[in-house]
């Protein structure tokens, strides 16, 4: 399985478009997920594809650090975040973007739970 997460080109516009919407700013990334010997940014070990995710290590890094406060955003919002982005994201030096992975941290549901509503039933 390859990597299907978008990555920013060196010979980018501005302003910047959304990813995927124009080639010039984004490329796809095509890494082969879970190779060994791919490389592991920042000495942090970073997962690869769980959960259904389809981004490599490197992607995850990298658009944790992205510049633009909006892409950090859409990877707090993804439907099922990478446990290690919404760790780096909670300490981010934009405080909407820190207080949103720090609210997502301690408000995620428990994927295991059956029924998140039970307790609210009883």
């Amino acid at each position: 399985m390859r990597c299907r997460s978008w990555r920013l080109s060196p010979n980018h516009h501005s302003p910047l478009c959304e990813p995927g919407t124009c080639f010039r700013c984004w490329r796809p990334c095509r890494n082969v997920l879970g190779d060994p010997g791919s490389p592991n940014p920042g000495g942090v070990e970073w997962e690869d594809a769980t959960d259904g995710q389809e981004r490599c290590r490197e992607c995850a890094y990298l658009l944790a650090h992205h510049p633009l406060a909006w892409v950090r955003m859409a990877l707090i919002s993804e439907p099922r975040p990478v446990p290690q982005v919404i760790s780096v994201l909670s300490e981010d030096g934009d405080f909407t973007v820190a207080l949103t992975a720090q609210w997502h941290q301690h408000h995620q549901p428990d994927p295991f739970d059956t029924d998140p509503f039970d307790s609210v039933w009883r």
